[in-house]
């Protein structure tokens, strides 16, 4: 919500699990959940329909084990009862039957032309569909979302504790709320109006209900000190609201989407979350949206803050990011965006890893909200990159200064903050951050015309010089610079990793980020893997060539001797040319007369060995 000197209303609403629509949602995210169990890199699109006594679940999916899929629809039906029994629905008479109603299960094969955009090969994710996605956070509530909505999930998740509880016994699943909130110069001053309607057993007076319900949850939720002076409460408006659930409703899949992020506080993406695996940015980049939002705010930078993100089908990158702090940062918002390129991984698969979200996670979003949760633990929720978007800030200022001492001192900070910090960005499980900061270094210097002839070479020397300190911060080894202009940046080594587990990471980030790369267990004792495509190099000797769909030149330290050589390219071999679909050949060349080439895997189809590539 942005600032405004207007005295006005603002207005949410939630709704309870045992409403159709969000019945609709926590069978799909169940269905996800069930293949995440069994295959983390399933491909699912599942949507549920609910009308009276009927249930359809239908969708899209992909498994690398055709059995999974056969496993999953088989279970399916069965999933569908034990969620409507969860929610409390026990007869037709409550809304719906879980052990008589009909349930159709309607599984289809996911598109081949959805899947080619979206497995990319060698790790490599593309975006899911088109897209664009918003996040949200605010200072107004502990948990950092808006007010009224908070408020309205908290009305619903009362009226199901009271429910389940046994305190209210006559209170049955379905239910929605309301909330009004005041505002006045952009900031909630108290809540003036509450509905809450909630179905209920027939043996309850519509006054004796009315009464309960203010009393047991809207007064148990709603503060004294937040209730305006003419706060009013509209319990059951229409009086008596027996017949609830699908019984006297239909759910779908997806229908309830601003009850499921904001309550309207900012715009809405075109996709809903629920029944879509992560590889659809729809889900997991509206969870990024809300993991870059509110950690500037949690850090201080803003008292509100809206990330926009757009995608387009099979790219790994987004096509626009935008920041707005609504005029409340303490930076300029387009400032703020090189920051958010700095410290959060944007492409889907990195999203995923960084985000934990190839688990089976879902089922317990898709009621009383995705986002300013307390209740479970969602790593979208977390506030752990707060500290470094101050201490880059404080990197960006002195970037934006006058002199070029200056400038070069942001570029050491930028430099050991990146290295030191324990909580770096994530691609494909290893832990690189992305140094787009780079640029906005180079605008500094040539903005300033005191931009160096070989400025890559000085950006590098700032960063890696060995004897660099920043505050407490200065660099360790062992550990990994990953180069590619214009980023060069360090990947993060894990501790206790022996001196080839980190050569090894090091050809892994090298073969699947197709940049030159260097593991340093030493100063003087490392390994560079560079790809085959950056032939300006003037090749040392011995190296490694790697030859595949992925190339790479791998160069080693001299005192390495012909069969410890020969063994790592062994090793290659075996890690990345196990199967028809990945071949690669192995090249030890030793001097400029001398090599041992190739070193080739071993090809079996159906078990049966039939030779070398």
């Amino acid at each position: 919500m942005s600032t405004s000197n207007r005295n006005y209303l603002f207005t949410s609403e939630s709704v309870s699990e045992g409403h159709p629509d969000k019945m609709a949602d926590q069978i799909s995210d169940a269905i996800l959940d069930a293949f995440l169990t069994l295959d983390p890199n399933a491909k699912v699109a599942c949507e549920t329909v609910l009308a009276d006594q009927f249930v359809l679940v239908t969708g899209e999916f992909k498994t690398a084990d055709p059995a999974v899929f056969e496993t999953v629809r088989a279970n399916a039906e069965g999933i569908v009862r034990q969620v409507i029994r969860d929610i409390g629905y026990t007869s037709k008479e409550d809304g719906i039957d879980p052990d008589k109603c009909e349930i159709k299960i309607a599984f289809n094969q996911q598109s081949a032309h959805i899947n080619q955009g979206v497995d990319l090969g060698y790790g490599k994710v593309g975006a899911g569909d088109q897209g664009l996605m918003f996040g949200y956070a605010c200072n107004e509530t502990p948990e950092l979302i808006p007010l009224a909505i908070s408020l309205a999930h908290k009305l619903v998740r009362k009226q199901a504790e009271l429910r389940k509880s046994g305190a209210l016994p006559w209170l049955r699943p379905d239910a929605k709320s309301q909330v009004s909130v005041r505002y006045v110069v952009g900031k909630p001053i108290s809540v003036e109006k509450v509905v809450l309607s909630t179905q209920h057993a027939p043996d309850i007076s519509t006054e004796d209900l009315r009464d309960a319900v203010r009393k047991e949850i809207v007064e148990a939720v709603i503060p004294v000190e937040l209730r305006s002076s003419n706060f009013e409460v509209l319990i059951n408006p229409t009086g008596r609201f027996e017949i609830g659930g699908p019984n006297g409703d239909t759910g779908l899949t997806g229908r309830k989407i601003i009850v499921d992020t904001y309550g309207g506080s900012c715009p809405h993406g075109g996709g809903a979350f629920s029944g879509k695996d992560p590889t659809k940015v729809d889900r997991s980049a509206a969870y990024l949206a809300r993991y870059i939002a509110k950690n500037i705010v949690a850090a201080g930078l803003a008292t509100s803050c809206l990330v926009q993100l757009a995608y387009a089908i099979g790219v790994v990158e987004p096509v626009s990011l935008l920041v707005d702090t609504y005029g409340t940062g303490s930076i300029p918002d387009e400032d703020l965006e090189k920051l958010v390129r700095e410290v959060f991984v944007l492409s889907p698969q990195g999203i995923i890893y960084a985000l934990k979200l190839k688990q089976p996670i879902y089922k317990q979003t898709a009621s009383y909200g995705h986002f300013g949760r307390t209740d479970i633990d969602l790593s979208w929720e977390k506030t752990d990159r707060a500290e470094r978007l101050n201490l880059l800030v404080s990197a960006w200022l002195k970037i934006k200064s006058n002199t070029e001492k200056q400038i070069d001192r942001g570029v050491q900070f930028i430099a050991a903050v990146n290295l030191t910090l324990k909580d770096k960005d994530q691609y494909f499980g290893k832990e690189i951050p992305d140094f787009y900061l780079v640029e906005a270094v180079h605008s500094a210097y040539k903005e300033k015309n005191i931009l160096p002839v070989d400025y890559e070479s000085k950006y590098y020397s700032l960063c890696h010089n060995s004897n660099t300190k920043i505050t407490t911060y200065e660099y360790q080894y062992p550990r990994i610079i990953v180069a590619g202009p214009p980023i060069i940046t360090s990947a993060h080594i894990e501790p206790n990793l022996t001196k080839s587990q980190v050569f090894e990471k090091a050809v892994h980030i090298a073969m699947l980020h197709d940049r030159r790369t260097t593991a340093f267990w030493e100063p003087f004792d490392f390994i560079s893997v560079e790809p085959a495509r950056w032939r300006g190099i003037n090749k040392k000797y011995p190296y490694i060539a790697v030859n595949g769909k992925i190339e790479c030149v791998l160069f080693y330290p001299e005192k390495l001797t012909k069969e410890e050589l020969i063994k790592v390219g062994e090793e290659i071999v075996a890690t990345w040319g196990s199967s028809v679909e990945n071949r690669y050949r192995v090249g030890i060349v030793l001097s400029e007369t001398e090599s041992v080439w190739p070193v080739s895997p071993t090809l079996t189809i159906e078990g049966e060995q039939i030779g070398t590539i």
